[in-house]
């Protein structure tokens, strides 16, 4: 883990990376249509890295 989470303006990128921004010198920063995505995909990794790792059960011997 990082020592310090990152920028909210950093995450944002990120995000709309997922979305289809290109984050390009010029770009500025991802609309609504790329952050939406973006959240959409990230539900999706979510789900199916929750589904390749389950929790153990608590209080199974």
């Amino acid at each position: 883990m990082p020592a310090e989470p990152p920028k909210l303006s950093t995450a944002v990128i990120w995000l709309g990376r997922l979305g289809g921004f290109l984050a390009r010198k010029d770009d500025g920063m991802p609309g609504v249509k790329a952050l939406w995505r973006g959240f959409q995909r990230l539900e999706i990794f979510t789900a199916a890295w929750i589904a390749a790792h389950p929790r153990p059960e608590v209080g199974k011997r």
